[in-house]
């Protein structure tokens, strides 16, 4: 039975890979594998056949603009069989497309419309697609596995602070406020320090000045 997918919107780069799984029916005439940005305008027609009137088994490589066909590039080792699970892996590489198929045969095509970003992808035939993507997809499940661990690692610094709360609140926590006891009151020894005693002051007796007198009649001072 003959599927056939449509993926619009899309945004392969230069760089990036399209991973496409599947089965290849047991009775399959041809599928194919088209990159572009619509129906009518594809980068790469990617179309292997396993009863073509020419030569067999082939791969066929085109383009298509403004509807129409560009000249075809055909490969008669097609290694791709029948009845087989494989693993497609479609890559833009600037000015060339790069097909890598089972056992490390590889297709190269041109980019003969110039195109750096794929929007469009179509997959029909006889194929039973399995599994379809790319590496944007590829980098978000890494970063989703990455944020999981991230989290799991969160988890565990949350689970040891909670362990070092509760240990913290069982611990006795000592009493800085209780005053340290006189090691000499402890051993009933009286050699302690000299207390100052404070005595009242007691009023010293006046001694009386000696009198000078000033007046010039007197011979000298008397006392």
């Amino acid at each position: 039975m003959s599927m056939e997918l449509e993926l619009k919107n899309v945004a392969l780069t230069a760089g990036e890979k399209l991973k496409v799984k599947g089965e290849i029916l047991h009775d399959a005439e041809r599928f194919q594998i088209d990159l572009g940005c619509d129906p009518e305008d594809l980068a790469l027609h990617f179309n292997p056949r396993f009863h073509d009137d020419a030569d067999g088994a082939v791969l066929v490589c085109n383009s298509k603009t403004g509807g129409c066909w560009g000249d075809e590039k055909r490969e008669i080792d097609n290694p791709l069989q029948r009845g087989s699970d494989v693993k497609i892996v479609l890559k833009l590489s600037g000015d060339m497309f790069e097909v890598e198929l089972p056992d490390g045969h590889e297709v190269q095509f041109p980019n003969r419309a110039g195109m750096d970003v794929i929007t469009y992808i179509r997959i029909t035939g006889d194929f039973k697609l399995t599994s379809l993507m790319g590496q944007q997809e590829a980098r978000e499940r890494r970063l989703q596995k990455e944020a999981k661990q991230q989290e799991h690692r969160l988890k565990g610094l949350q689970h040891q602070f909670q362990l070092l709360q509760m240990e913290a609140r069982t611990s006795p926590v000592p009493d800085y406020t209780t005053s340290v006891p006189d090691p000499l009151e402890e051993s009933g020894s009286d050699d302690r320090l000299p207390q100052v005693i404070h005595q009242p002051e007691v009023a010293q007796p006046v001694t009386a000045l000696p009198y000078f007198s000033m007046d010039p009649r007197l011979e000298k001072v008397t006392k």
